[in-house]
Order: structure tokens, then C-alpha cells, then sequence
């Protein structure tokens, strides 16, 4: 009776230590909204390019013409409004699928809005690298700076300048470390005499104009990085 006493308690002991391990922490899936179940359904409906030239983003991304605005049938915009780093990574295994030539991130800002982490953002730069490496070694990668913001708007304020600027540089070092890797600092060309995004280019001091596009279009295509 002792025996199976003893070993009664320790098989509670046991099952009570286990219920106290805490569980592992959940994905972050808040990306998963109504407009981003949509627009990756519409994605992976797209027929595929060959040779394609990627843009993969948030808002930003979306709100642009890039076909057009660049003269590039071969361009596709895969922008999704309200995406975060980690939404990028859920859906950029069925973007590599297609072995893109090109592949233009811009992605931060939404997670800076929601107070991630700066280091886990660049922990998902790191992992967009590696996983495009991986998947599709000849795609070529371009990391395009966070875009600075502007709070006289009023309307998106404290967006914390200084983890955009810590994420650009994150990116800088990044792409130094990898030679299929380009940085494109678009941030310090929006800005204006105040260290904001100049008001040229937007209207609600987040979101760009199509003047703005124009500006954005042209540093590609000067710099050479759509050949």
C-alpha cells in the first residue's frame, strides 16, 4: 500500500509540474485580416511570371500602379495593406515559387505602429533573406528603406522615427553582409528641411501621393535596379 502511495503522489507531483511549464508562445498571425485573406487569394490565382519583377509590401506597396508607373509588364505588385514582417513571411514561400528575377521589400512600418520589437522585425529581414536564398537563389533581393513619416498630419503620429531609422540601418547592414543583397535608401530622399516626409508627397503623412510614386519610380530607375 506504501508502494502505490508513493508513486501515486509522484505521479501527481509530476502532472502538477507539467501543468505549470508554461505553453509556448503563439504565432503572431494578427496579420490576418479580412483585406490580407483576400488579396493572398487573389495572388495565388495570378498566373505565374516568368522573370518577374516583385514588389512586396504594405499600403505603401499597394497603393501603386508598378506595372504602369514603371513601364514593366513583367512587374507585379504583391503590396497588402496593413501587412506586417511576419505576414510577408507567411505568404513568400508561394512568391518564390515562381523563381521572381527581382524581389523589392518594403515592410516595417506597421510593425513599428504595433510596437513589435525592433529586433524581431530584423529577425524577419534576416529570415526574408535567408528563406529567398534558399528557394530561389538566382532571385535577386533589393531591401528598401522604411519611409519617414510626417505627425503634423495629425492623423498617423508617433510612428517612433528612431526604429525606422534603426531598421534602415539594420537593412544597410544586412545587404553589406550579402552580395545578392541591394539597400535602397529611399528614406532620405522624402525627406524634407525638417527631417519629416515632405508634404509634396503626401496627405496624410503616411501615405504617398502620386507624386511621391513618381520620386520612388525614378530612384529605381536611376539607380539602375529594374535592368
Amino acid at each position: 500500500m506504501k508502494k502505490v502511495s508513493i508513486i501515486t503522489a509522484c505521479l501527481f507531483l509530476a502532472c502538477g509540474a507539467i501543468a505549470q511549464q508554461p505553453s509556448p508562445a503563439k504565432p503572431d498571425e494578427s496579420y490576418v485580416r479580412p483585406y490580407y485573406v483576400q488579396k493572398v487569394s487573389l495572388h495565388q490565382q495570378l498566373s505565374n511570371t516568368k522573370n518577374g519583377i516583385v514588389f512586396i509590401g504594405d499600403s505603401i506597396t499597394d497603393g501603386n500602379e508598378w506595372a504602369e508607373q514603371l513601364n514593366c509588364i513583367r512587374c507585379q505588385n504583391r503590396g497588402i495593406s496593413g501587412d506586417i514582417s511576419a505576414g510577408v513571411l507567411a505568404r513568400l514561400d508561394d512568391i518564390l515559387a515562381q523563381k521572381p528575377a527581382k524581389i523589392f521589400l518594403m515592410i516595417g512600418i506597421n510593425d513599428i505602429s504595433r510596437n513589435i520589437p525592433n529586433e524581431r522585425i530584423i529577425g524577419n529581414y534576416k529570415e526574408f533573406v535567408r528563406r529567398t536564398r534558399t528557394l530561389s537563389p538566382r532571385t535577386r533581393i533589393y531591401l528598401q528603406s522604411v519611409l519617414p513619416t510626417n505627425d503634423t498630419f495629425r492623423k498617423f503620429v508617433d510612428k517612433n522615427d528612431e526604429s525606422i531609422k534603426v531598421l534602415n540601418t539594420a537593412m544597410a547592414e544586412i545587404a553589406r553582409g550579402d552580395r545578392a543583397v541591394t539597400y535602397i535608401d529611399l528614406y532620405n530622399r522624402f525627406l524634407d528641411a525638417e527631417g519629416r516626409l515632405d508634404k509634396r508627397y503626401t496627405n496624410d503623412g503616411l501615405h504617398l501621393l502620386g507624386e511621391g510614386y513618381v520620386l520612388w519610380a525614378s530612384i529605381l530607375k536611376s539607380g539602375g535596379y529594374l535592368k
